[in-house]
């Protein structure tokens, strides 16, 4: 009769799975992408200015650049993504949904957990130049 009591006491509680993170190491883990995220964005966007141009408010390839307008407007979106704080909005995002207490974010004055900076189109990024 024990041992069916302690088989059934283990079952009950002591074979949950948890995940536990360090967040001295979920930090790194977020600086480290970031850093990915920012200074790709900047390495592309140095590449698809000389390869990507507006033309009629709208992106295009220049001629033998090697690129497609599809391409060039995705390589605006990303760097839309990073300049309007939608990278920063998602990394704040991982911090809150990991635990993270707000009071220790100090977080920016525009960030709405329930929002997303919104993204301005593509060709808006034709009419800044």
């Amino acid at each position: 009769m024990r041992i069916v009591a302690i088989l059934f006491a283990l079952l009950i509680g002591g074979c949950n799975q948890h995940i536990i993170r360090d967040t001295a190491v979920y930090e790194t883990e977020l600086q480290f992408s970031s850093k990915i995220v920012n200074s790709s964005a900047t390495l592309l966007e140095k590449f698809w200015e000389r390869k990507c141009g507006c033309l009629q408010g709208k992106w295009t390839a220049y001629p033998g650049a090697g690129l497609t307008r599809k391409e060039c407007e995705e390589a605006a979106t990303i760097s839309l993504l990073v300049k309007t704080n939608r990278w920063e909005w998602h990394v704040l995002m991982s911090k809150l949904n990991a635990g993270w207490d707000t009071s220790e974010l100090k977080l920016p004055t525009w960030f709405d957990a329930k929002n997303p900076p919104s993204l301005p189109t593509v060709d808006s990024l034709c009419e800044a130049q």
